[in-house]
């Protein structure tokens, strides 16, 4: 398998799901299950990182489990950073932004894993 879900910090308020290689299909819905999963397990807001900075993402099958994960959204899921490539995370998150409206207004763009940290810093300052 190469897709790992953990929670970041000791509170359970940022969780990363982090991706490596070429993951495949069922890697993306295990990954998404898992991260939905947990985040129902608390009662508070959590923030998550989708880490692909080391896999070489296939953007129709991210897709796929995009559409599975906006219909199964997790309910205390806030802000949602996506890390890695940036022409292909541009491209999941325009389409994301298009198809699943539900995602689409707290899903952005980081190009690397410390830069995703501090996006979500900045808007939990804002709430």
């Amino acid at each position: 398998m190469s897709v790992k879900v953990y929670w970041y910090d000791d509170a359970h308020t940022i969780l990363v799901q982090a991706y490596a290689g070429r993951p495949t299909q069922q890697d993306y819905y295990e990954g998404s299950f898992r991260a939905i999963h947990a985040i129902n397990e608390v009662s508070h807001s959590v923030d998550m990182i989708i880490d692909f900075n080391q896999a070489r993402p296939s953007i129709r099958q991210v897709l796929i489990v995009a559409e599975y994960t906006n219909r199964n959204k997790a309910q205390y899921l806030n802000t949602v950073v996506v890390s890695g490539r940036r022409v292909i995370i541009q491209l999941f998150l325009e389409s994301v932004r298009r198809f699943f409206p539900i995602m689409s207004s707290s899903s952005y763009y980081a190009s690397s894993f410390q830069e995703s940290l501090s996006l979500i810093q900045q808007k939990r300052r804002k709430r």
